[in-house]
């Protein structure tokens, strides 16, 4: 190679370590913990580059060599590698914060009223959809009824084996005294054998049916709400435990449009039409 190319190549390599230098980013001031092939190590500095990729790991010394990065103090903090969740559902997450969510709410009338400022935002869904209620959490401790809640509306429970409808849902299922209860459920009755708007597993199916399905653009949207509350606690990874063929299609092009901001490890709800799809 000529002496004068060499020297071109040379200088033109120097610039772009200039301005990898110049790109990445110090988190200094940090405890942090990192597994390897020897086990737990500890750093107190880390650097990384504009591609998010980690450029080293260490002691303040770092700050020395990389001394064109840009600098961010830790504060002291803890910082972990992104942390998997083995057993999740993404969409369920993401709807909870685009639906109605009243977890965690202590009283009946603060949950009902959570549910009505809801339905006054969203005037114009066809159906007022939500979940979270815990009847345990409340003085009563007694199941809701459907004469608590207004237009079309149905609730999952905070652990997704009852649902909570109104006397409109009930209607629309056209759920009455002389519905049976399905095999695997319970359709709880007042003391006339009514229904009283709660329905245990099986039975919830009864209503759901009727609920429109998420499309695609709904879908989309509770993934991109559900990746910003995993993030927002350190979670960089999912095993999402149970999709369907519309959410197969969603991660895809999401994947594609390079809009996943999460690693989604995917698993068929079931091994019949949606395993063959």
């Amino acid at each position: 190679m000529p002496v004068h190319l060499s020297r071109i190549l040379f200088a033109l390599a120097l610039v772009a370590l200039q301005s990898i230098a110049l790109a990445a980013t110090a988190v200094h001031n940090i405890n942090g913990y990192t597994s390897t092939n020897d086990g737990i190590a500890k750093f107190d500095v880390i650097v990384f580059g504009d591609d998010g990729r980690v450029i080293a790991i260490g002691d303040d010394s770092l700050l020395e060599k990389h001394a064109g990065a840009s600098r961010i103090d830790g504060g002291g903090r803890a910082l972990l590698p992104g942390l998997t969740d083995a057993h999740a559902h993404v969409t369920s997450l993401g709807f909870l914060e685009t639906q109605a969510n009243v977890m965690g709410i202590g009283t009946l009338e603060d949950t009902k009223a959570a549910i009505r400022r809801f339905a006054e935002n969203n005037r114009g869904a066809p159906w007022i959809l939500g979940r979270g209620w815990n009847q345990v959490l409340w003085e009563s401790n007694a199941f809701p009824t459907a004469a608590d809640l207004d237009a079309a509306a149905w609730l999952r429970r905070v652990d997704g084996h009852a649902g909570w409808a109104n006397s409109a849902a009930l209607k629309i299922a056209g759920i009455d005294r002389d519905t049976p209860d399905p095999v695997g459920g319970k359709i709880i009755r007042d003391d006339n054998g009514d229904a009283t708007g709660v329905l245990i597993d099986t039975a919830m199916e009864l209503v759901s049916k009727h609920v429109p399905r998420p499309d695609k653009t709904s879908t989309r949207a509770a993934v991109r709400a559900a990746a910003d509350v995993m993030l927002s606690e350190g979670i960089t990874s999912v095993h999402d435990a149970g999709i369907d063929v519309l959410e197969a299609e969603v991660y895809m092009a999401m994947a594609d449009d390079g809009e996943l901001d999460v690693r989604i490890y995917a698993m068929t709800a079931g091994a019949d039409d949606v395993l063959d799809a």
